[in-house]
């Protein structure tokens, strides 16, 4: 008996119980459609984390002083977090290529009759190398404007576009209480977070510039009383030589960290390591959504087993006519295997639908990234075929086992 014609059959008796049939296969619809559904979701939140982590820079490493949990009340005004000894150190260390520091503080500036509030960023032109800031006019910060201290800044490009609009800033002054800035360039649009710096919403200027105009005093009231604490360096973004020399690079300089920061002052970010424990975790992820798959798979390999079993038992008379008529055990086993698969096949691929559907409405909704993989709904239909045939051999096999004249004698 040719295999078109024992799928015809089977889809023919499949057909003869409509309802059933339906019933039977949901189980595997919801098994691969939340199997596929959730895979996507897991992929997008991981390719968005990776993104977010590569933006920063696998070759990089960030500094963040931060208030230490302990600290003596006091009216002087004490220093925390980094330094620039600690800039200095940094630089010297085997392994770094570039160090650079930055002082932060918001401030208002106009021009005209337009003002706008942007993050001040004291720093380098090491800065640009660090973080690969790309121009969109004009140049960036140079080692002569650190030298000399100069009144420069370069825009990103929102406070740009707030202060001017569409013409052109470069060669242009902007105003502050502590005096005029002449601007020097301004950045090309971008979703780098560098830090807690957004390039876009900031007014880079030359560190010692920023230092001498706007010295950043916090006033701080809590349990150990009331006290003002003055930061040195906001951030310190360390870049590595090597990639391959991250782990031991970054090693040093949490060595260096632990003897000098004892007061935990500070905030360390490795996105290096941050992306290496995504993929862990997105391995992790996908280990437990394999043995939700499987037990929902389990469930619905399971109904089909039931099902079949019935509709051996209901056809009995029928499989008894075909065995006096010639049918081998071989060509019983087969129609009933076909019947299992077609059934968790279809189940399958309404599933597939079903997990394609269910990103896009998550994606529309909330705006969350979901990637549903070409190798996940291969996988999935591979798998809910398999467990069609793993749990209809029984059925099949039971059936085959028939004698025909005990089949026929069935009423």
């Amino acid at each position: 008996m040719s295999m078109v014609h024992l799928i015809r059959v089977a889809v023919q008796s499949l057909l003869l119980h409509k309802l059933r049939s339906v019933l039977t296969i949901l189980g595997v619809v919801f098994g691969v459609g939340s199997v596929v559904s959730m895979l996507a979701i897991g992929e997008g939140a991981s390719y968005d984390a990776q993104q977010r982590l590569l933006r920063m820079g696998p070759d990089r490493i960030i500094l963040r002083s931060s208030l230490p949990p302990e600290t003596q009340a006091g009216s002087d005004v004490q220093a925390f977090g980094l330094t620039t000894s600690d800039e200095l150190h940094f630089s010297q260390l085997a392994g770094i290529a570039e160090v650079a520091p930055t002082y932060e503080i918001e401030k208002d500036f106009w021009f005209d009759d337009r003002e706008v509030e942007g993050l001040v960023v004291g720093t380098t032109p090491a800065f640009q190398t660090v973080h690969r800031l790309q121009l969109a006019k004009g140049r960036f910060l140079s080692w002569l404007d650190v030298e000399q201290s100069a009144n420069v800044v370069v825009l990103g490009d929102r406070v740009a576009r707030e202060l001017f609009g569409v013409s052109d800033p470069v060669g242009k002054e902007i105003k502050h209480s502590s005096g005029h800035y002449l601007v020097a360039g301004v950045l090309k649009a971008s979703l780098q977070q560098q830090g807690q710096v957004d390039p876009s919403e900031a007014i880079f200027m030359p560190f010692p510039t920023a230092k001498a105009r706007f010295e950043h005093i916090v006033r701080i009231e809590d349990s150990a009383g009331k006290r003002y604490e003055r930061v040195d360096i906001h951030q310190l973004s360390l870049q590595v030589q090597d990639v391959d020399t991250m782990p031991q690079v970054a090693a040093m300089v949490r060595n260096y960290l632990d003897r000098r920061h004892a007061n935990l002052d500070y905030q360390l970010y490795v996105p290096f390591e941050l992306l290496k424990e995504t993929e862990r975790t997105k391995r992790v992820f996908n280990a437990v959504l394999g043995s939700i798959a499987g037990i929902s798979l389990l469930v619905g390999g399971i109904g089909i087993m039931n099902i079949m079993l019935a509709s051996v038992t209901e056809r009995t008379r029928e499989i008894g006519i075909r065995r006096a008529l010639g049918a081998k055990r071989q060509d019983i086993v087969i129609q009933f295997l076909v019947e299992s698969a077609s059934l968790s096949t279809l189940g399958g691929i309404a599933g597939l639908i079903l997990g394609w559907l269910i990103p896009q409405i998550v994606t529309q909704l909330s705006e969350m990234v979901t990637i549903v993989t070409p190798s996940a709904m291969i996988m999935s239909l591979g798998i809910s075929a398999s467990v069609g045939v793993l749990f209809g051999v029984y059925p099949a096999r039971k059936a085959a086992r028939m004698e025909p004249v005990e089949a026929l004698r069935h009423s």
